[in-house]
């Protein structure tokens, strides 16, 4: 519900700001077209982002929507009131959500650039800069953990989300290899920025169709500083999206999401191609119809074929339930569990029950227990084989390790080395179990 009030706001803003730029007859129409083309947009409406429950994905949206409006003021209008609002709201947004706070950052940085002035910048390091050393307001534990973000996901992003983005060499092998057409499906249209783009920005390339062809429209948007801040915007998304979809910047996020907080603008642009004739409001409607088309298809193949998956993958099986009556079979109390690979933990402690005492070394991200701090120690990457058991062991008391079999015979020598220190106290088709104490 959340969500939805957050879109409606942004709608809401959009339909006023086209209402109040076009004159005649047909205004409302033209300002209900391009509010339209922001609610149906493909790029916003990733299944995960606006259907399954209030995320920060939708507030960050609006917080950095309201930002760069109240930029623009201080830019356009020197109106040095809206300072203290772009203050407020940098200071939510960090609070908000940690990728609208790079977000608003690096788009600030652009228009610095742009406008030759740290105006924009300031506006947004010199209130974040000094809630940071407030006690009590939290935003010191939310950037302490971002800068672990990155630090952790520059050199150790394999086997997360990341380590498939624009992975094309990844994307072929699998199409040589005849794999089933839902996986080439989904590599294709999920995890290939480029591709995702093309599909969920109809508008942008409109925008660049007239930029190319049509002198007329872009002496229109140079002549007017409002719509040339808006297609600064749009540059600056754009100059974001080709560097975080090269392989070094990965881990600074989907490339394609930074065109959601430009997206508002560029819907806005449309406004002078309608309102001017050069775009008729049929285009615009088939334009909404073709997004609607790609958001259906999109949900359909996220819940048909990846989210019954994932449920599937949770589903117990023999093994599993045998691996934890073994566990619980272990002599002693509160055993501290170390599963290699660790994401095959998640599973298993999905399934032992609370009340055994048993806890399983687990990647986490919270703000207060700083997840990424101690994963700088303990993983080198989620599918990690290798950790410093020294440091584990030390520090998380480790006393039973969990080996996948078709991991035993990829082991690095150091855990090999490790799991002889052990004894192998139960085993089955899946599983090896060892524990740490028996061993001599």
């Amino acid at each position: 519900m959340l969500n939805i009030i957050y879109d409606i706001v942004v709608m809401a803003v959009i339909y006023g700001i086209a209402l109040s730029r076009v004159e005649g007859d047909e205004s409302r129409l033209i300002a209900f077209v391009v509010a339209a083309l922001y609610a149906t947009a493909p790029i916003l409406l990733p299944s995960t982002a606006r259907f399954t429950g209030a995320k920060a994905r939708t507030l960050s949206g609006l917080l950095a929507f309201a930002y760069f409006l109240s930029l623009a003021q201080i830019l356009l209008s020197q109106n040095y009131v809206f300072f203290i609002v772009c203050g407020i709201i940098s200071i939510l947004s960090v609070l908000a959500s940690a990728f609208a706070m790079q977000a608003i950052v690096f788009f600030s940085l652009i228009l610095s650039f742009f406008y030759m002035t740290p105006a924009p910048l300031l506006a947004f390091v010199i209130p974040v800069c000094v809630a940071y050393f407030i006690p009590g307001v939290g935003l010191k534990e939310i950037v302490l953990h971002k800068i672990n973000h990155y630090r952790w996901y520059f050199n150790s992003y394999v086997g997360t989300a990341a380590n498939n983005r624009n992975d094309f060499r990844g994307l072929m092998a699998e199409i040589r290899g005849q794999r089933r057409a839902n996986i080439i499906l989904y590599h294709l249209f999920m995890t290939q920025s480029i591709l995702i783009a093309a599909y969920s920005l109809p508008v942008l390339f409109v925008l660049l169709y007239f930029s190319v062809f049509d002198g007329t429209f872009l002496q229109l948007v140079s002549d007017s500083p409002v719509y040339t801040f808006y297609a600064y915007l749009i540059v600056a998304s754009s100059l974001l999206f080709v560097i975080t979809s090269t392989r070094y910047f990965l881990f600074l996020g989907e490339a394609e999401r930074y065109f959601e907080y430009s997206f508002p603008f560029a819907c806005l642009l449309m406004v002078p191609l309608v309102s001017s004739g050069r775009l008729s409001i049929l285009f615009c409607v088939g334009l909404i119809l073709y997004q609607v088309t790609v958001v259906l298809c999109g949900l359909f193949f996220k819940y048909r074929f990846e989210y019954f998956k994932a449920f599937e993958s949770f589903k117990p099986d023999d093994e599993d339930v045998e691996l934890i009556e073994l566990l619980k079979g272990l002599p002693g109390d509160n055993q501290k569990i170390l599963v290699i690979p660790t994401k095959c933990a998640f599973k298993l402690a999905t399934l032992t029950p609370p009340e055994s005492g048993m806890k399983y070394l687990l990647y986490f991200v919270t703000n207060k227990v700083d997840g990424f701090k101690y994963m700088k120690k303990a993983f080198k990457h989620y599918e990690s084989l290798d950790f410093d058991f020294d440091f584990v062991c030390s520090e998380y008391g480790i006393d039973t390790v969990v080996v996948l079999n078709d991991q035993c015979k990829v082991l690095p020598a150091v855990t090999q080395e490790f799991l002889a220190q052990g004894a192998v106290v139960g085993r089955n088709e899946r599983y090896t179990l060892y524990s740490m104490v028996t061993g001599g």
